[in-house]
């Protein structure tokens, strides 16, 4: 089944159209953007469409050597043939600390909370990451996340990036990013119950290649996104997307616009494309996704 949990801005770029507020001797950059998405299934013999929305937020302490991100996001996908509905929270807090840059360090937690029953229905997933930035140069890092399901089944993700700035003129040019991820699953302790996780997890071990490429402007940005190969309950977006259902993804792609107004208001819109094997039918399926969002800092 088709999950994808939050989509959020990126930290250091909403961190730098934010305007400081002033606490006493503390200056705190805060950010904050509703998101909406919504989901649409071919060729599923289950899922028919769905949405998801989110409330994303960040603060910046001491110029950005503190910054506390925090997400809150419902999602409710719809069934055919009279098999109901999935209804799910994700609650999302984040830490990172750059005291010690260039090199910078996070630590994440993602819950999960559904009244449906499933493995994933209480799934608590911790996220570190790790790097070096040399910036608006370029960056290197390593993020490794490790997924607690029900029955003792467990997840656990490494993720290894990096990043390089291309620059056409003042305050424009291209990022390009490349990622390489490792997932592996551990289904020991999981009862037969759940044969899907007995039978179509047939393997520990599922790799893909991923990249994006943005175009930046003061005033707007353009960025395409894809990955393909293998990936099975997958942790994305520094933590903010877990895929936590029981689907096998062989690729996604996307596109997103960004208008920035001014330094303090800003809006998005982002096509996706995904393709997995329905585990009961064995179609590919292809899932269709829009998502709008406005940022605002003050």
């Amino acid at each position: 089944m088709y999950k994808k949990a939050l989509t959020v801005l990126g930290t250091l770029g909403a961190i730098s159209s934010a305007q400081a507020l002033q606490f006493g001797n503390i200056q705190v950059y805060t950010y904050v953007a509703p998101y909406f998405t919504y989901i649409n299934y071919d060729n599923s013999d289950i899922k028919k469409d769905g949405w998801s929305t989110t409330l994303y937020g960040s603060l910046s302490f001491m110029r950005g050597i503190h910054v506390l991100e925090w997400a809150y996001g419902y999602n409710h996908l719809n069934y055919k043939n009279n098999y109901g509905s999935w209804n799910q929270n994700d609650y999302v807090l984040k830490y990172t600390n750059y005291q010690f840059f260039p090199w910078y360090g996070s630590i994440g937690l993602h819950y999960i909370a559904s009244p449906n029953t499933d493995i994933s229905e209480r799934t608590t997933v911790l996220i570190l990451d790790g790097g070096y930035i040399q910036k608006y140069n370029w960056n290197v890092g390593a993020e490794y996340s490790y997924g607690d399901y029900k029955y003792g089944f467990a997840t656990q993700q490494l993720r290894i990036h990096g990043g390089k700035y291309l620059y056409t003129g003042p305050y424009r040019g291209f990022y390009f990013e490349g990622s390489l991820y490792w997932n592996y699953v551990n289904k020991k302790y999981v009862p037969q119950a759940y044969w899907y996780i007995q039978n179509e997890l047939n393997k520990k071990n599922y790799y893909s290649l991923g990249y994006s490429v943005t175009y930046f402007t003061p005033k707007y940005s353009i960025k395409i996104k894809s990955w393909l190969g293998e990936r099975v309950f997958a942790v994305d977006n520094g933590g903010f997307v877990v895929y936590n259902l029981k689907e096998r993804y062989y690729s996604s792609s996307s596109i997103t616009g960004t208008y920035y107004f001014n330094t303090r208001l800003n809006a998005s819109l982002e096509l996706g494309l995904s393709s997995y094997r329905e585990v009961t039918t064995d179609r590919r399926v292809k899932v269709y996704t829009i998502t709008a969002s406005v940022g605002y800092s003050f």
